[in-house]
């Protein structure tokens, strides 16, 4: 006796790349490939299940360039939207391996950084930031320095749900914007106290250097015997 089977045979690849580009559309950025704000979060839902299982300390940061609204209206949006892109590629280039970026909105930008036991606190990455805008941008013909106001909230200090941190990284965010350009603020009020005499100094030390105010002197080593 023999048997005969038929079957009916459908190419779906067109149906699962299409599902494939919604799915991204969804969850990532289209102009920077970044995860979006909904990835953002859910993400960071993840982070905080993480951290409180290991027992680390994790920061939401966020980084809101000053005066982007400038490069828009002299250059047009094109010079603008390429400006956003190498500035995503230099903010993931100061991130550690663990860490997460992602595009909140416009020229606002939000980082998770996982913070294990011994590891360094996240002001390292802060300045890593701060050091990456200062190489300026290149629009057409223009080199463009640009500056951000960045805002730091820690788990468990500061809150231990997502809504809660990025509210709360976005009120420092904003307190940084009030003060000037190119700082940052944590929520919590010893931090930024800690923070301010940090920044104090440094822009002491940078007007010192700039106006030659050090002055080099040798002490010679005497051998008293």
């Amino acid at each position: 006796e023999e048997w005969s089977i038929f079957g009916i045979a459908r190419d779906i690849t067109e149906r699962k790349e299409a599902d494939q580009r919604m799915l991204k559309m969804a969850h990532y950025d289209t102009l920077t490939g970044l995860p979006n704000r909904n990835l953002f979060f859910t993400t960071l839902q993840m982070g905080l299940t993480q951290a409180a299982l290991s027992g680390w300390q994790l920061a939401v940061v966020t980084v809101d360039l000053d005066d982007f609204r400038n490069v828009n209206e002299t250059w047009g949006h094109l010079l603008g939207d390429q400006m956003l892109t190498e500035l995503s590629q230099r903010l993931t280039h100061c991130l550690n391996v663990s860490d997460t970026l992602g595009r909140m909105d416009g020229d606002e930008f939000a980082l998770i950084l996982m913070i294990r036991e011994g590891q360094a606190d996240p002001l390292h990455t802060v300045e890593r930031i701060r050091e990456a805008l200062r190489v300026p941008f290149q629009l057409a013909d223009h080199a463009t320095a640009m500056t951000a106001s960045i805002g730091i909230a820690l788990y468990p200090d500061d809150g231990d749900d997502a809504h809660r941190l990025i509210k709360h990284a976005n009120t420092a965010m904003n307190r940084a914007k009030k003060i000037g350009r190119d700082t940052y603020r944590f929520y919590t009020a010893q931090m930024n106290a800690d923070a301010s005499a940090r920044q104090e100094l440094e822009t002491a030390l940078r007007e010192a250097v700039e106006q030659q105010a050090f002055e080099l002197f040798y002490q010679p080593k005497i051998s008293l015997a």
